[in-house]
């Protein structure tokens, strides 16, 4: 085997080993058919490193940034990267304003544009609230139970009936793998907060890329998860962060509720008021809380508590609908799941049992000649004329041999039109008739005959013509006795014309007054 061909044979098996959606472009939202590729190596669990050198080579990496590159507009990608100052304070190079850069003015994109889609960041329809905690998962213990941190924010969670949203850094994924399964085990949503919880805007496409797929590993395998929802550190982003985030399936998701709980200036006591405050709240929002470590985790625990002391004193009843972010939006939280595996779409005029089988509807037998439930194509809906089936494979059949008896040229049998039945001729079929042949109750005879043009056969009887009866007389001869003349060839004349005085038929030419 040449060593072309062996570079090729290497390269396609190399190609068929990488899921689908990590080689081509995906929507947001859309499912993927198969689990995301898992490094070799992970980043290393120190969040004050970037994500460099070898790690932005690795063939998730590169497959990644192979979509970004195709799918992403050019002006986007060219965004001047922040300088990196520390932790959240960065110097942004961009245009704050056109690139729509979140810490400058809080800019939120609210509908989908060149390149990106639309961020979430609030709560659909009136007095619902999105919970979120971003940062964890965290663990820490005093007396050997869990005290202000993931797991006692889920007991309170559950102690009040909520479900909540909690975004992630993946070297704390990689810390406490158990915490993140059971956040999922218990119902709520998990989603990607990056690897080592940079300012997004500071980082190079290929570390935004990296802070992605390896984060996304991680959760994968703690959870068997892939999420749509990617919050960035900070709310640190332009559009060349949604472009990309958005380019690898995923949605940025930011807030517009913040507790104040990351803000040295606040108190504990002034945090939880703050969050007391959002109980009175007549419109929908997204609030911001955080699982980073025992403070946050024990404000968080304690604002749980004062919703379950309101729900104490007013009859178990909560003015807000309290839920995860991706229920309140109406989003889909995973776009795969280990132990629920999406099923691939049928294709068009495949037969189907429901709508959730096709990539458009399963509909009604008027869609195909065989009477079965069947995949329309892309545009039509069960109500519409259907487009026609794709045309059958042919078939080719070798002829029989020729009989000796039989010509091979012999021609097909003509097809003989039979010309329809006219009115009241007997019929047993309408099908013979020009209109219905009809039972006895037409018919004198009581026997089936084909009707006149616009009768039913349950309409009132239609007589049918009476047949007159035509008899040839026969006329008398000459002197013959005769009462009138229509019974002599010529005329019956009276008694004047014979001896016995009788009337009788004169003979041809003869008149009675001669």
């Amino acid at each position: 085997m040449t060593p072309i061909l062996l570079v090729f044979v290497a390269l396609f098996a190399f190609s068929n080993a990488i899921p689908h959606h990590e080689l081509h472009p995906r929507a947001v939202g859309d499912d993927i058919y198969s689990p995301p590729t898992i490094p070799s190596v992970y980043p290393e669990i120190d969040q004050s490193i970037f994500i460099t050198e070898a790690l932005l080579k690795a063939p998730i990496i590169a497959n990644a940034m192979a979509i970004v590159n195709k799918v992403v507009p050019k002006e986007l990608l060219n965004i001047p990267v922040s300088t990196y100052i520390q932790y959240s304070n960065v110097v942004y190079k961009g245009d704050p304003i056109k690139y729509c850069y979140w810490p400058n003015n809080l800019c939120i994109r609210k509908s989908n544009g060149n390149g990106f889609i639309a961020d979430a960041y609030t709560c659909l329809g009136t007095k619902r609230w999105g919970l979120t905690y971003d940062d964890g998962p965290t663990e820490n213990y005093v007396n050997g139970v869990h005290s202000a941190d993931t797991a006692e924010i889920r007991q309170n969670l559950k102690a009040v009936g909520v479900k909540a949203t909690f975004f992630m850094a993946g070297t704390n994924i990689a810390s406490y793998p158990e915490q993140a399964k059971a956040n999922v085990a218990e119902g709520h949503q998990v989603a990607l907060h990056t690897w080592t919880h940079h300012p997004l805007t500071s980082c190079t496409n290929e570390q935004i890329v990296a802070e992605i797929k390896y984060t996304e590993a991680a959760l994968y395998e703690a959870t068997g998860k892939v999420s749509t929802y990617l919050r960035p550190p900070y709310g640190d982003v332009d559009d060349r962060v949604r472009a990309i985030a958005n380019a690898l399936g995923y949605r940025i998701a930011l807030w517009d509720a913040e507790s104040g709980d990351s803000d040295d200036s606040y108190t504990p006591t002034q945090v939880l008021n703050n969050i007391k405050s959002w109980f009175s709240r007549t419109y929908s929002f997204v609030s911001l809380e955080h699982d980073i470590n025992p403070y946050t985790s024990a404000i968080a625990v304690n604002a749980l508590k004062a919703i379950a002391a309101y729900k104490a004193t007013h009859n178990n009843a909560f003015p807000l609908t309290i839920s995860d972010m991706a229920s309140c939006n109406n989003h889909k939280a995973y776009v795969y799941d280990k132990y629920n595996p999406p099923v691939p779409k049928l294709k068009d005029w495949d037969m189907c049992t429901k709508n959730s089988q096709c990539q458009n509807n399963c509909c009604s037998t008027q869609f195909s000649g065989d009477g079965k439930l069947k995949c329309t194509p892309g545009g039509t809906r069960c109500d519409e004329k259907p487009l026609p089936p794709p045309a059958p494979k042919t078939t080719t059949v070798t002829a029989p041999k020729t009989s000796p008896k039989t010509s091979p040229t012999q021609s097909p049998k003509a097809i003989v039109t039979v010309p329809k039945l006219g009115a009241w001729a007997f019929c047993t079929l309408s099908s013979q008739c020009a209109n219905a042949c009809c039972s006895n109750e037409f018919s004198g005879d009581k026997k089936y005959k084909c009707t006149p043009s616009g009768t039913k056969c349950l309409k009132a009887n239609v007589v049918a013509p009476a047949v007159p009866v035509v008899s040839k007389p026969v006329l008398l001869g000459s002197w013959v006795l005769c009462t009138k003349s229509n019974q002599c060839q010529s005329n019956c004349c009276s008694r004047q014309y014979s001896a016995d005085g009788k009337y009788k038929c004169t003979p041809g030419g003869s008149v009675c007054v001669v």
